[in-house]
């Protein structure tokens, strides 16, 4: 899923250098790009037998700080990114990548029309 957002933040960044046209085209394949995503990663997690989640936390910690002409103890907070792993139930995963392989080619049809309709709309690149 944080594929998806980065890869929707960095369409977002670059909408402003680049052409109707290629906007067009973009914004008609954003939902196969998450979906092929989606599939990926439920593949991933079947060969494995267990799935992968990135978590984010602060972490606050005592330090020793210098103010006022004295040292003190003072709190830092930094935030910490760790993997965690969690059981999966094969069948449902199966289930959920049927799902979304079935989504992914109605997404693709979808995707070539708007396609072509981007093409017809702005004919020039």
């Amino acid at each position: 899923m944080r594929n998806a957002a980065l890869i929707l933040a960095v369409a977002a960044i670059m909408a402003a250098c680049t052409t109707p046209r290629q906007q067009c085209l973009a914004e008609a394949g954003a939902e196969v790009l998450r979906l092929e995503e989606l599939v990926a990663r439920t593949r991933a997690n079947l060969a494995r037998g267990y799935s992968e989640t990135t978590v984010t936390e602060p972490v606050t910690y005592t330090v020793f700080c210098f103010g006022k002409s004295a040292w003190h103890l003072c709190q830092k907070t930094d935030i910490r990114t760790r993997r965690v792993t969690e059981p999966i139930d094969p069948d449902a995963e199966r289930r959920k990548l049927a799902l979304l392989e079935r989504r992914l080619r109605e997404a693709r049809a979808r995707a070539q029309e708007a396609q072509a309709l981007c093409l017809e709309r702005y004919p020039e690149g």
